[in-house]
């Protein structure tokens, strides 16, 4: 098979014998030397061969794409599946453009007032539940401040969300608001009523200078209120995303404010009820493709939320392929008005041009209609190497409804990959034999994993210290003698991330006939606390490595078929099915192979 490089490689020097290559499609990330990159320039851009496993590696990243494929294309298909392809809907609903607010940078500024009526309400009803049958559907609250009018939320939610969970529509319900008219028994409502997934509140400063920036009609809307407000939606367990707008030369008040509502919130921030959403204000000399060295500080906020452990690098750092555009893009997507017109997004409601049909008589698919719900992009777009990343940026501001369309930069780009490459040069990850391991550190870590879970028994949570050293003897025992319980040995290897464990792995080393064609050979746990950080597929990458050096050139692990994480990491691994779906006395499980030759 021939190979040539991928054209969206992005390549530049770090630092003296240090390159990048990060493939904004694959997502990967390759630190060169100098000599590594001049022997990368010398294979040429086309008919390259893999005859080594230098090529075979960056085969393996996406550096490299066989002759058979057509990456563009790949990335086309991806956006045109997501404009027309989707089973899904949405719909974001302005009960009113009235707000009780006047932020300075609101882009609504000079949107005539209208409030929703009975009628309007009344269609927007029948036109919700004349769709055709979806898998999923959006339903946005948005404003103006959409507090001012809940009767049309009410009214709304009552009638339709029983009736499209009936048909088996997954209902996903967002609001956007300043969450200052919030209180006790409306957050109440917002959960049972209007089953709310989140809100998005916009908190841009602490105290008085919030005040000053909110600048509410009504002084009794104050930051004390909305913080209040804020409390009671997490006592309800709604998610809070808080929005921190800010422009370029704010980037330290972001982290005060951060600091500030990280103390009140501790315990929402850690599980995750309670999402920091700092967003730059985009103005005219922001970003554009011509200057795009200029540094607009969207990285620097991200990365304090990372080191806060706030958020996840994945999360806060996106530097992932991006299925298809925005929203408004989607051709069952759409901007109720509270007068009943449909746009296609909120920004263009002061163009009567824009109207792509009412909710009333449906949508006029016109031609303004399909110069958003067109996954055709601008030949810039098309020629650029980020385009993985953004799908053709936003739409609005190719249109000219906003002053910033392209919002990549390489500065940017360029400092997000090297906080990356340092995160992960940081990280100290080790496989130690578990008898090597026993401590109060490795105690904790095991009252951190659940005393049971689906196939998976912890026994040594919720004992004391003492009992726990007794166990941990017996348990190094294991690796030479026999366990009659389970008729096998084991050797146990705990995960660690610099000097904190992380994780339990287990491989069986004695196999009769049970172990040989049916039990797990290998198994691995998690610490609750540090679940969903991609520990589970490092320590099954290491422990499969492990289970190499003692003999075994492949390995059978199980997993219930309900767990879809895991299930994701084996088959990452190298996992192929070999007995599907058998009764367990937790419901149904499937039986993996893993070969270990190319380990």
């Amino acid at each position: 098979m021939v190979y040539h490089k991928s054209i969206f490689n992005y390549i530049y020097k770090k630092s003296n014998n240090n390159w990048v290559i990060y493939n904004t499609f694959s997502g990967s990330i390759i630190l060169m030397d100098d000599e590594s990159k001049k022997k990368f320039d010398n294979l040429g851009d086309n008919n390259i061969k893999n005859n080594s496993k230098f090529i075979d590696d960056l085969i393996k990243q996406g550096i490299l794409i066989d002759n058979e494929h057509d990456e563009k294309k790949l990335i086309d298909a991806s956006r045109a599946r997501r404009t027309f392809g989707e089973k899904a809907a949405y719909l974001r609903i302005l009960t009113t453009t009235a707000c009780n607010a006047r932020c300075s940078y609101c882009y609504e500024k000079g949107f005539k007032t209208e409030t929703m009526d009975k009628n309007t309400t009344e269609a927007v009803i029948k036109y919700i539940l004349r769709l055709p049958k979806m898998e999923k559907f959006y339903i946005h609250w948005f404003g103006g401040e959409p507090l001012l009018n809940t009767k049309v939320i009410d009214k709304v939610m009552s009638a339709v969300y029983d009736k499209l969970k009936l048909n088996g529509t997954q209902v996903y319900v967002y609001f956007t608001s300043n969450g200052s008219m919030l209180d006790r028994e409306m957050c109440h409502k917002a959960k049972d009523l209007w089953h709310a997934s989140y809100f998005q509140i916009t908190i841009d400063d602490i105290g008085k200078k919030y005040d000053n920036i909110k600048k509410y009609i009504n002084k009794k809307y104050n930051y004390e209120k909305v913080i209040q407000n804020i409390k009671y939606l997490l006592k309800e367990k709604i998610q809070v995303i808080l929005r921190i707008n800010y422009y370029p030369d704010e980037v330290k008040k972001v982290k005060n404010i951060i600091d500030a509502l990280s103390e009140d919130f501790m315990d929402a921030c850690k599980n995750g009820l309670l999402i920091f959403d700092p967003a730059p204000i985009f103005d005219s000399n922001s970003i554009s493709c011509s200057n795009c060295e200029k540094v607009y500080n969207m990285s620097d906020p991200a990365k304090y939320l990372i080191e806060k452990g706030f958020l996840r690098e994945e999360d806060a750092i996106n530097l992932k392929f991006k299925g298809g555009q925005c929203y408004a893009c989607h051709q069952g997507s759409f901007t109720v008005a509270p007068n009943g017109d449909l746009y296609k997004c909120t920004v263009t409601m002061r163009d009567k041009g824009a109207v792509v049909g009412n909710i009333f008589n449906g949508v006029d698919r016109n031609n303004y209609y399909f110069k958003w719900v067109n996954p055709n992009l601008p030949e810039k777009c098309n020629k650029c190497v980020f385009l993985p990343l953004c799908q053709g940026g936003c739409r609005a501001g190719e249109l000219g409804y906003l002053s910033v369309f392209c919002k990549r930069n390489l500065s940017e780009v360029k400092s997000m990959i090297n906080f990356k490459i340092e995160n992960m040069l940081k990280k100290k990850i080790k496989l130690i034999p578990f008898k090597g391991s026993v401590g109060k550190d490795l105690y904790q870590m095991y009252q951190d994993i659940p005393k049971e879970e689906v196939g998976s028994i912890n026994n040594l949570n919720g004992i004391n210290y003492g009992e726990f050293k007794k166990k941990c003897e017996e348990l190094i025992k294991e690796e030479k003698i026999i366990n009659e319980e389970i008729h096998t040995t084991t050797s146990r290897f705990i995960l660690y991330n610099d000097y904190k464990p992380i994780g339990e792995i287990g491989i069986r080393t004695t196999l009769n006939d049970f172990w040989e064609n049916k039990g797990s050979q290998i198994y691995y746990k998690i610490r609750k606390s540090e679940r969903k950080k991609g520990y589970g597929n490092l320590i099954l990458k290491l422990g499969l490595l492990e289970a190499k050096k003692l003999g075994f050139n492949k390995i059978r692990i199980n997993c219930d078929d309900n767990n879809t994480a895991s299930k994701k990491i084996i088959i990452k691994n190298g996992g192929i099915v070999d007995i599907k779906s058998y009764k367990t006395k937790d419901g149904f499980s499937s039986s993996y192979i893993i070969k270990l030759n190319e380990k």
